[in-house]
């Protein structure tokens, strides 16, 4: 009986202590709460937490800011690419129309030239024609 009178004292010894071991721990915590360098302390901790956060904010405004510009840049590259495209067929489509009209003058004076190649034979062999007639009547 007494070494279980024993046993339930040294039970409940350990959990008083545990309780006043407690209770000094919050009593202590309490004390440097109100100790006037720990509320400073405290504000600086506050305050560097507000400028981190202030600095992830302008950090992820800056990215946002960032892949705005390369869009941006993209798209201006892009719309450029396109004009040039634009631009490049639009020269091509002048110097087709040019070669074509080229072409077609050239038909033309190619024959207009056969045409009085043809003429101008024509003539000389009218010419003899009227010749050789005049040799066999005489």
């Amino acid at each position: 009986m007494e070494a279980d009178l024993s046993r339930i004292v040294a039970q409940a010894a350990g959990k008083l202590l545990g309780k006043n071991q407690q209770e000094a721990a919050q009593q202590q915590a309490q004390q440097q709460a109100q100790n006037p360098l720990t509320k400073i302390q405290m504000k600086e901790l506050e305050l560097r937490e507000r400028e981190v956060a202030i600095k992830e904010t302008e950090s992820q405004h800056q990215i946002a800011m960032d892949k705005a510009k390369v869009e941006l840049d993209v798209a201006s590259k892009t719309a450029n690419i396109e004009i040039q495209r634009e631009r490049i067929q639009s020269e091509e489509d002048r110097e087709r129309a040019r070669i074509g009209a080229k072409m077609a003058v050239d038909y033309v004076d190619m024959a207009s030239k056969e045409r009085l190649e043809g003429a101008r034979i024509g003539v000389e062999i009218a010419k003899e024609a009227v010749s050789r007639l005049g040799d066999t009547n005489e």
